[in-house]
Parts: structure tokens; sequence; C-alpha cells
């Protein structure tokens, strides 16, 4: 026996246009199917011209079907990651570390085999996601679940519609305990350091970027100091918290291109394997429903901050100046960009779920 559970966006079409996309077979195949009683909605019997409502159970009692195969040429590939939340427009993955989003030079396995096995697994004729995440980070990836979602968030995240937040374990402190973070970057191709600040804000190539940034908590782990920090998206530029945290002087642990090699080196005998940040936390409003998603801290992260919670010596935050820094490098001036920003860098940072108590 063969379920399908029809979606708001498949909805409102008769039964024959819509298996006609789900199951091996013509026309003429599927409408004796249902003449013949072989197809049942909600565990009724129904004609052809039936239309479809959300949430009707369809049901195929015949020998010899086959589900229609997906022609993205993806091999379908359970990867065993959570889902933090869905409804019948977006899919919301918390992504492990080590799974890249996209198909590269290297990349066998991407999170686009779990999409084909998404696919299959819930029957959605379509998913795919709406932003990136870097390989070694983990969290937040939403997806789409029609190629119109995908455009209109797209356009939502152009219009800076959405609110990103991340968490980051750094090596030091910044001289301030809220800022905000304003540079020019340029990428770079064969380097190991991808993306470079630049006083060049005309070139073609280099990109503005802009975070905000709020001191969760602070440590002394070996006599050496190491903040947690929230940081605010504002813009979306290749690796632009691992660069702007370099820049603060307190670049992210275990960063192999922007981070401090004698500190990642003791981090790594603790078991860390990547750089310590993750998307926690993304909001914003589409079709008039309000998204607040959360992913929690994967297990590798919080072991680590377990670790260094054990050291008795610990920097509380008032030890950090009130007045927030903002750091700019050749930054916008007078721009509608830079006006958003001002009233963005006003909101109340809630203290993260990881701190330490």
């Amino acid at each position: 026996m063969i379920k399908f559970k029809v979606t708001q966006l498949e909805s409102g079409v008769k039964p024959i246009g819509f298996l006609k996309k789900k199951i091996e077979g013509d026309f003429h195949t599927i409408k004796t199917l249902i003449a013949t009683g072989k197809v049942k909605i909600n565990n009724n019997n129904i004609s052809d011209d039936y239309i479809l409502k959300k949430d009707d159970l369809i049901t195929i009692n015949a020998n010899n079907l086959k589900l229609k195969q997906k022609k993205s040429g993806v091999k379908p590939i359970d990867l065993k990651i959570e889902i933090v939340f869905e409804d019948d427009k977006i899919l919301v993955l918390n992504k492990p570390p080590g799974i890249a989003v996209q198909v590269g030079t290297g990349q066998n396995i991407t999170l686009a085999n779990h999409l084909s096995f998404l696919e299959q697994k819930k029957n959605l004729d379509y998913l795919n996601i709406i932003h990136r995440i870097d390989k070694y980070t983990s969290g937040i990836i939403i997806c789409a679940k029609s190629p119109q979602i995908l455009r209109d968030l797209h356009d939502l995240m152009q219009a800076d519609g959405f609110d990103k937040n991340y968490v980051c374990l750094c090596a030091g402190t910044p001289k301030n305990s809220s800022g905000k973070v304003e540079l020019y970057l340029k990428i770079r191709d064969n380097s190991d350091e991808k993306v470079v600040v630049t006083r060049d804000k005309n070139g073609k190539e280099n990109k503005y970027s802009l975070s905000l940034y709020k001191v969760e908590n602070t440590f002394i782990f070996k006599n050496k100091k190491y903040t947690l920090l929230n940081v605010n998206i504002k813009t979306g530029i290749t690796h632009q918290i691992r660069v702007h945290t370099k820049y603060l002087g307190c670049p992210i642990i275990g960063d192999k291109n922007y981070g401090n090699f004698v500190v990642n080196s003791e981090f790594y005998k603790l078991g860390l394997k990547r750089q310590f940040l993750h998307s926690k936390e993304t909001s914003f409003k589409y079709s008039g429903k309000k998204y607040k998603l959360n992913a929690k801290l994967p297990n590798d992260l919080t072991s680590i901050i377990n670790r260094i919670c054990g050291n008795k010596q610990s920097v509380r935050n008032e030890h950090f100046q009130e007045n927030s820094n903002n750091v700019k490098h050749g930054s916008k001036h007078n721009s509608k960009k830079n006006f958003k920003t001002k009233k963005s860098n006003s909101k109340t940072f809630k203290k993260s779920k990881f701190s330490k108590k």
C-alpha cells in the first residue's frame, strides 16, 4: 500500500493530476485505479473530479506500482540530520559539522543527498536550501518546499528581512561587551585566508559587511581568557563572522584559516575538531506568519564549554566596558543600510541558553 498526505501547496487539484507526479503510470492507468476503488481518500472511494484538500490522506492498494523517481540525479542518502521545524512552506534542519551544503571539488556526499532522501521519504516534489553555511559550521539551514517560496525568501533575505544569530567561542576578549563591525571584504582564490579586509570600497569584487556582537560569557582556562560571543549578521558575506572576530582581536577557536595556531592546538587536545561556530537562531516574517527558529548547540561544542567551565577561574561580564564599540574600516556613510543598522544596534540581545550560569 502506498500513502500520500496532501499539503497546502498540493491542494486544489484533482487526484489524477496529483498522482501523475507521484507514481509511475499514464492517465488511463491512474483513472482505472480510481474507478475500481483502489485509490481511496480518507478511506473513502472518490471520483476522478474530486478536488484535493490539505491533509487529505490518499491510499493506493495495488500491486507493482512504483513511485516516480526524482530527476535531480542526486543519490538519496539519509544523513540522520535533525529536523527542528516543518510546515507546509519550509523545512528547517540543524546541520551537523562536516557536511558540505553544496556540491564542490572533493565533495562526494553533501546536504543535497539528504534533501533527496527527504523528498522521497516525505513525498515532496521540491526541497531546496535558501541559504548556505560553511561545511564545518553547524546549525540552522532553511529549505523551501516550492520554487516560489524559494524566490520569496531569497527576496526577503535581500531586503534584510531575516534576523540571524550565531554563537562562537573566541580566543581573548573584545575591548567592549557589545558593538558592531563594519568592513569591506575581498574574496581571494588560492589562499588560506580566502577573505581579507580591504580599504578599497569601490573594488568590483569587494563586499560591504556588517555584524553586531554581544558578549554572552567569558572564561579563563589555563590562565588564558576566552569569550562566548553572540553575533548577529546583517550581511551574508563568505566567512564574515570568522574574519570579523579576527579583526576584533579574538579569533574563533578551532578556525584553521583565521584562528590562532597555538590556541587551536590546545583545544584539539580537548577533542575539538572544527571551528566553534554555530547558527543558533533565525527569525523572519513570511506569508503573515512569524517564524522564530532555534537549533540547539551540538554535543561537540557543549563538551568544550563544559571542559573550560570546569576551571574555577572565570571572568564576569561586568568586567567589560558598558559602552558599545563600533569598529569601522572604510564603512558606508549616510547610506540607507547604515540607517537600518543604527536601528538594529539598539536591539536587546537575549542571553544564550548556552551561557555559563
